[in-house]
């Protein structure tokens, strides 16, 4: 047996595709109920024409919400899979024979469920509508009839052999646990199933295939069967759907922990998160530590998979934006905001040191003054009693003196001046503490907005343009509601000046209520009131 093998190896000139597909299933791509489906917005790159995404792309059929029809043919994964799976099935067109493994969430009662349910919702439950392929892509990902529990059956037909990996858990080479029965894990069936395609000769991957009548039971892993083969044709791995920065991105780590593959592949076209930042970071990671290669377009990943096919104006179809051209995107980002946080830690410091220095030179003045005021009342006080008592003791000076100035006067210059400045200084420091906070607050929206990567990359056309001035237009409106919160801010804090001072300009001493009235306004939530009277604005995830 390990002689043939070996033979086999050797002679084994061709090579080997292998199209691994994750969670193309509805609940991610067509049920808005489901807590993780992706939005419209990403669903339209993925299935829809690019242009034809300002028209009415979904549809409610039997109940369900789809995809129209011809848009989903035309669209940019129902394309890709009709020129590399549908025309292989049909007449075995393409180089070599194409393995599809599609990967799908299929979740059955358990613990593991329950706890992945309660952080992400139902999805994917076994036997649903959620948990099957994208409705009108059946033929391509699941042409042959179900099992009787719902599981997807294993196909092969023209140049085209279809598996199914019904996964669990986040990572789809973890098998399913029994809590019951610790101890080493099994190889998952997505591992055993990899061991064959990627490492095995043509006789073991037919083997494979003729077994698989009894999906995966008869497959003992690799290494326990036989010798590895001394050859093997190259195998080229390629990897799409979503999310890109979850299922896919632990995928890929994956697969390069346990098999050394050359030729391993990620579309950035046919994969997708809910954020484009997501994705991007998900692909760099992916590039970086797994060595796996970033493929843009339909004709280059079909190229990739030994189809010969080429999608004519393909910019009118894929939506989705060249990772080499957004690639900069995180380094301009950590340079923005590298430059941003440096001068504004500066800023801080310098304003922080100058206040405070201010603020206590202030102070001391003042309290020199009430202290010089009081012992100067006190002398005052003294004296006069003196000079009546014991006017022989006590020169009429100090009384006149003290006395002529008057007990008003001496008010005003040594307390009513001090604590009117006092309190201005109280609302000076304050004032500049709200300052710093609206800026950090404004600064905060501002990295936000103008560091997204539909910003900082760069514009090809119209639609790129409008979603760069769309991300500007809602920065502009948050600080516009910040400014009118910070504004309430400073009437209730000019409001509390005024109720404190002693000489109030409308002649009439501020009531109790008064004062706690303004000095409540200071403490109410402004932001709360700006919010309130502002329009509505959509939330930035």
């Amino acid at each position: 047996m390990a002689e043939r093998d070996r033979v086999a190896g050797l002679e084994d000139g061709e090579s080997r595709y292998i199209l691994i597909t994750q969670c193309l299933q509805n609940d991610f791509f067509l049920n808005p109920d489901c807590k993780l489906y992706l939005g419209d917005a990403e669903v339209k790159k993925l299935l829809v024409p690019k242009r034809d995404h300002d028209d009415v792309a979904f549809e409610v059929k039997d109940g369900r919400r789809r995809v129209m029809d011809k848009m989903l043919r035309e669209g940019p994964l129902g394309l890709f899979l009709e020129a590399t799976v549908g025309t292989r099935f049909k007449d075995g067109a393409g180089s070599g024979v194409l393995h599809v493994i599609n990967i799908r969430d299929w979740h059955v009662p358990s613990d593991l469920y329950e706890e992945e349910r309660r952080r992400h919702g139902r999805h994917c439950e076994a036997g649903t509508w959620g948990a099957a392929y994208i409705d009108g892509l059946q033929d391509y990902l699941d042409p042959a009839p179900p099992s009787r529990d719902g599981r997807a059956q294993f196909c092969s037909s023209g140049g085209v052999r279809i598996y199914h990996v019904h996964s669990d858990s986040i990572s789809d080479f973890r098998p399913d646990v029994n809590p019951a029965q610790p101890g080493k894990l099994r190889p998952s069936d997505l591992e055993r199933l990899l061991d064959v395609l990627v490492l095995g000769t043509s006789a073991q991957v037919d083997e494979l295939a003729a077994v698989l009548a009894d999906p995966l039971a008869l497959l003992a892993p690799l290494g326990e069967s036989s010798p590895a083969p001394v050859s093997t044709p190259r195998v080229y791995v390629a990897v799409l759907g979503v999310y890109t920065d979850v299922k896919v991105a632990t995928l890929l780590a994956g697969i390069n922990l346990r098999f050394a593959v050359p030729n391993l592949a990620v579309s950035d076209t046919l994969c997708g998160s809910r954020t484009l930042e997501r994705h991007l970071f998900a692909l760099e990671f992916a590039k970086k530590l797994h060595g796996a290669e970033v493929i843009h377009g339909l004709s280059d990943l079909g190229a990739f998979l030994g189809s010969g096919f080429y999608v004519e104006n393909e910019f009118d179809i894929v939506a989705a934006p060249p990772f080499e051209q957004n690639r900069p995107y995180f380094s301009d980002k950590r340079r923005v905001l590298a430059h941003q946080s440096e001068r504004l830690e500066d800023y801080v410091q310098l304003t922080r040191r100058r206040s405070i220095r201010v603020y206590e030179a202030i102070s001391r003045a003042n309290v020199f003054l009430l202290i010089s005021g009081s012992l100067f009342l006190i002398l005052a006080l003294v004296s006069s009693i003196g000079s009546v008592i014991a006017p022989s003791r006590f020169d009429w000076k100090v009384t006149a003196v003290t006395g002529g100035l008057g007990i008003a006067q001496v008010v005003a210059v040594f307390f009513a001046r001090p604590m009117r400045e006092m309190q201005q200084n109280l609302n000076n420091l304050a004032s500049f503490t709200m300052v710093l906070e609206s800026r950090a607050l404004k600064q905060a929206f501002t990295e936000y907005h103008l560091t997204t990567p539909e910003v900082l990359r760069e514009v090809r056309d119209e639609a790129e343009l409008a979603a760069g001035l769309a991300q500007i237009e809602l920065l502009r409106h948050q600080l516009d509601v910040i400014d009118q919160s910070q504004k309430f801010d400073y009437d209730a804090l000019d409001r509390l000046a005024r109720v404190h001072r002693l000489e109030p300009t409308s002649g009439t001493p501020p009531s109790a209520d008064e004062s706690v009235a303004a000095a409540s306004d200071v403490s109410e939530s402004s932001m709360d009131r700006a919010v309130q009277t502002s329009p509505r604005t959509p939330q930035s995830e």
